[in-house]
């Protein structure tokens, strides 16, 4: 599971939860904020989750990055994107 709260952020109204292609990372797209290295986005309308990492999120074999963003009542980011947490899917 992924726990993520972002409560303490102003401005922060929900969770978006993105997920990378597979084999994609987010420091490869420095320049888009890793906005193209993502596959996957799940928003949480609350400020706090505990998120099951399924097999079925994944597209299929290979190396992910899993990272959360502070987004407000517009689903604009707030704040800085979490750190990544990378994972190898079989």
């Amino acid at each position: 599971n992924l726990a993520a709260d972002a409560g303490q952020i102003p401005g922060a109204t929900g969770l978006l939860i993105e997920i990378t292609k597979p084999n994609f990372f987010f420091e490869n797209f420095r320049e888009s904020n890793g906005e193209d290295a993502v596959g996957s986005r799940f928003p949480v309308k609350n400020t706090k989750t505990n998120f099951a990492l399924k097999r079925i999120l994944f597209r299929g074999k290979g190396y992910y990055q899993v990272r959360v963003r502070a987004v407000n009542d517009r689903g604009e980011t707030v704040g800085e994107p979490s750190c990544r947490l990378s994972l190898q899917v079989e």
